[in-house]
């Protein structure tokens, strides 16, 4: 067993002494060597900064130069009116509410009537100057319009300045009137409400005097009824002691007459004068004559009782038949002058409550009274404006551009005629450069819009531009593995270097110290704790020890040892056979 080991010992001493033999012959067949190369550097101020960086694309922006002049064919005619009406106060139970609340009004009523046509101006193009992928500058020629179509939307454009200065002036009439109106309803109240008590005593007085006046009338037609019957018996008994007075007289008459003829007789006869005779005849005549005069008078004075007893008798019935209106007409009267002091009540209290109130009537009635003319002053500008806005946009006849850049597309060619919806031309924007990364969702809660980003071409590795963050999808994009969002940054600061298609890192910052004095990490040297960096001087190098803070990965912050401008060498082992 011994000897067996000692066999394999032996064998293994054997097999590292070839081994050993052998490496060191193939040590010295490749013998290599190890050179130092140094790179100078400058010590800079600047900000250092941190964060998530992305790679991403470039896209040029398009800026479009539109046709946006719009009007419409409008023909209006006008007609106004100026109206007034006033109350007066009616002192009567049915006018009492009527004229305390009576205002006087100067009202301006305007109607129209119109027919609109309204359309986007016309304008025909008559050539195009440009193509696509030509460079324009600010100021030249896109296209050229025929004069027809200008004039024509010229003079549509005039017409509706015309009638926009037509609006503001019936406006105007509009607000004057209702300046006056309520004025004039502001004195009324004051007016009315001054002499609010005085109407509503009158009122209650004629009222009462409506009853008093039915009462009255009523009372004496029944005094009247009452009275009648006395007077047509007592006509009718004057009637009857007038006739038995007559018939006595009538006896008495022709006993006289007999004794008269008996007695101018006897006397004629015993006399035998002829003279007494006659005289005898006459008397008897007379006292005949007289007689019959007293017969005529009695009966006379009889149809004249008649009479007035049937005007008595017809005035009963005429009065007993309008006793009933006359107790309905005090009827009527009494329910008025209930109603009526209600009515006068409440336009009492009104008019008293628009005389506290008068000014803020007033106030309420021209409140907004300046919108319509300042909406009318608003149009007639835009009008204006437009009309202006045109002018400037044909001039002479030639659209030319309002931009720099390469055409990279025409909406017209000739004969087509302008419309809103398509644009003149379309342009290569400079100053819309944006890049589109993709951010993982790890990272994606540190971005904002509105955050700054540093941005490193591929095709410039020295230069740093700026941009700012415009848009976040919200969308996610997403392969087998990972999460992300696209974000869109725009470029900001001299771009004019920048073209389609180029590749740049996108740096989102999540850290970053400013104006600070900062060198490349390279060159620093450490040394235990203590860090150093060879400095070129006049004479030479030497080596400098250094304060470091802050670093991005790339630089360091120096805090202490170095100044601005500065050069420092960045030592580097090249290796060679």
């Amino acid at each position: 067993m011994q000897k067996k080991t000692k066999k394999i010992l032996c064998a293994t001493g054997l097999v590292l002494v070839i081994t050993v033999t052998s490496i060191g012959v193939y040590a010295a067949k490749h013998t290599t060597s190890a050179e130092v190369v140094t790179k100078e550097t400058t010590v800079s101020t600047g900000n250092l900064t941190v964060g998530v960086t992305e790679s991403g694309t470039v896209t040029l922006g398009t800026t479009e130069q539109s046709f946006s002049l719009e009007t419409s064919d409008t023909s209006s005619s006008s007609s106004s009116s100026s109206t007034s009406s006033s109350g007066n106060s009616q002192n009567n139970a049915g006018g009492m509410e009527g004229g305390m609340m009576a205002t006087s009004t100067n009202s301006y009523n305007s109607s129209s009537t119109s027919s609109s046509d309204s359309s986007d101006i016309a304008l025909e193009v008559k050539s195009v100057s440009v193509a696509v992928g030509q460079v324009v500058e600010k100021g030249d020629a896109l296209l050229t319009l025929t004069q027809s179509s200008i004039n024509s939307a010229r003079t549509l454009l005039e017409k509706q300045v015309e009638s926009a200065k037509l609006e503001l002036k019936n406006a105007k009439i509009t607000r004057k009137s209702t300046l006056v109106s309520a004025k004039y309803t502001y004195q009324q109240n004051i007016t009315t409400g001054k002499n609010a008590k005085s109407d509503y005593n009158q009122t209650l007085e004629a009222l009462q005097i409506a009853v008093d006046q039915a009462q009255e009338e009523l009372t004496t037609a029944k005094k009247r009824i009452a009275a009648i019957p006395k007077e047509i018996a007592a006509l009718k008994k004057s009637k009857k002691s007038s006739s038995t007075s007559t018939a006595a007289n009538t006896t008495s008459t022709s006993t006289s007459t007999t004794s008269t003829k008996t007695t101018g007789t006897t006397t004629s006869l015993s006399t035998g004068n002829k003279e007494n005779t006659n005289n005898l005849t006459t008397s008897s005549s007379q006292t005949t004559n007289s007689q019959t005069n007293s017969n005529t008078t009695t009966a006379s004075s009889a149809d004249s009782i008649d009479n007035q007893i049937t005007a008595l008798e017809e005035e009963l019935s005429n009065l007993k038949n309008n006793l009933s209106n006359l107790s309905n007409k005090l009827a009527e009267a009494k329910t008025a002058q209930v109603e009526g002091k209600v009515t006068a009540k409440a336009t009492y209290d009104q008019a008293i409550l628009n005389y506290k109130n008068a000014q803020e009537i007033y106030d309420i009635a021209v409140s907004g009274i300046d919108d319509d003319v300042n909406d009318a002053k608003d149009a007639l500008q835009e009008a204006q404006d437009t009309l202006e806005e045109f002018n400037a946009f044909v001039g002479d006849g030639t659209v030319t551009s309002d931009y720099n850049g390469t055409i990279l597309s025409v909406g017209y060619s000739a004969g087509d005629t302008l419309s809103t919806d398509t644009a003149l031309v379309s342009f290569a924007d400079a100053d819309a450069v944006t890049l589109s990364v993709s951010v993982s969702q790890e990272d994606i809660s540190n971005i904002q819009i509105d955050d700054t980003v540093n941005i490193a071409f591929t095709a410039y590795e020295d230069e740093t531009y700026t941009g700012v963050v415009t848009a976040i999808d919200t969308a996610e994009t997403s392969d087998s593995s990972t999460v992300s969002y696209d974000v869109t940054v725009q470029v900001t600061g001299d771009v004019s270097k920048i073209y389609q298609g180029m590749t740049a890192d996108v740096t989102f910052i999540t850290k970053e110290i400013k104006d600070v004095l900062y060198v490349s990490n390279k060159a620093i040297q450490t040394e235990g704790t203590k860090n150093y960096v060879t400095k070129v001087t006049d004479t030479g190098t030497e080596k400098v020890e250094v304060t470091t803070g802050f670093s991005n990965g790339t630089s360091v912050e120096i805090t202490d040892g170095l100044s601005d401008g500065d050069v420092v060498l960045i030592e580097s082992q090249v290796t060679g056979s």
